[in-house]
């Protein structure tokens, strides 16, 4: 599919998670350390989960788990 510069519209996949590399399932831990309130703040989620506050915010909002 070939997309128009000028057009920039958003590309959703559904990707089977054992296939992707494990930052995704563990800024997924991080987000439910927070939405469980396991954890105080997203510095502490992303200790606690072995990742850096960076790799968090810059899958905030793009990479989202459906159950």
């Amino acid at each position: 599919m070939e997309r128009s510069l000028l057009t920039k519209t958003k590309e959703l996949l559904l990707v089977d998670a054992e296939v992707l590399p494990e930052i995704y399932r563990k800024f997924i831990r991080a987000e439910e350390l927070l939405s469980c309130h396991l954890a105080g703040s997203v510095s502490d989620a992303c200790r606690r989960a072995g990742i850096s506050r960076t790799a968090f915010y810059k899958y905030r909002g793009k990479v989202i788990r459906i159950e």
